[in-house]
């Protein structure tokens, strides 16, 4: 019934038309006068688990309501953004403080919560990579020291100069 819903009034992409580069999807649906009148929409036919055929109207209450054109979410759950502009390049230093206050202070009803995003998700991502990328180079930093001096130590003198003195 719901594939029925979707695609006979959304439309549905059933091939590719290809010209040159350019590709332009060929949608299908029922025509503008026959999905804008209700009793028609009535009475599509939907086929059921057992072949039978029952019309629309019989199986679900059709009516048309007003809405948005698109209903975002994320996680299943609508959301509320709050866009910050911060003066610090610190997102980690300013989420953690946000964080820490908005969880003394703030009490959230049951089904609700925050969630920092963008540049701080960035941030987070970017300090995960590092984690396996700076022990790479290391090692292979340290590999080249060694073919080029022959000896541990001094490769080892070089990478960590601190360390070793």
């Amino acid at each position: 019934m719901q594939r029925a819903i979707t695609s006979g009034i959304g439309g549905e992409n059933v091939a590719e038309n290809v010209e040159g580069r350019e590709r332009y999807p060929i949608n299908v649906r029922y025509a503008p006068d026959f999905r804008d009148d209700l009793e028609k929409l009535k009475g599509v036919v939907i086929a059921t688990p057992s072949n039978a055929q029952v019309p629309l109207g019989e199986l679900a209450k059709v009516s048309f309501s007003k809405g948005p054109t698109m209903i975002r979410d994320e996680d299943a759950a609508l959301p509320g953004y709050v866009y910050l502009d911060l003066n610090t390049r610190d997102y980690g230093g300013f989420v953690d403080k946000a964080s820490k206050l908005l969880r003394e202070k703030l009490v959230l009803p049951a089904g609700y919560s925050f969630k920092w995003s963008r540049e701080y998700e960035f941030e987070l991502r970017a300090k995960e990579r590092l984690k396996i990328i700076l022990p790479v180079v290391f090692f292979v930093i340290f590999l080249l020291l060694y073919m080029v001096f022959h000896s541990v130590m001094e490769a080892l003198v070089l990478i960590f100069p601190t360390v070793m003195r």
